[in-house]
C-alpha cells in the first residue's frame, strides 16, 4: 500500500539529480527519477 508520494532532489558532486520518494507500508523508498540541473526549477522538466 503506497501511503505517499514526495519528491527529492540530492546534491551529488555539483549535480542535482531528482528522486521521487515512495511510502511502502511506512517505509520510505527512493526511486531515481533522473538528473536536474536547477533545484529550483526541477519541475519544469519533469
Amino acid at each position: 500500500m503506497i501511503n505517499n508520494m514526495s519528491y527529492t532532489v540530492m546534491k551529488v558532486k555539483g549535480r542535482y539529480y531528482l528522486y521521487k520518494g515512495i511510502y511502502i507500508n511506512g517505509r520510505k523508498k527512493l526511486i531515481y527519477v533522473g538528473p536536474c540541473d536547477m533545484i529550483e526549477g526541477w519541475w519544469a522538466r519533469w
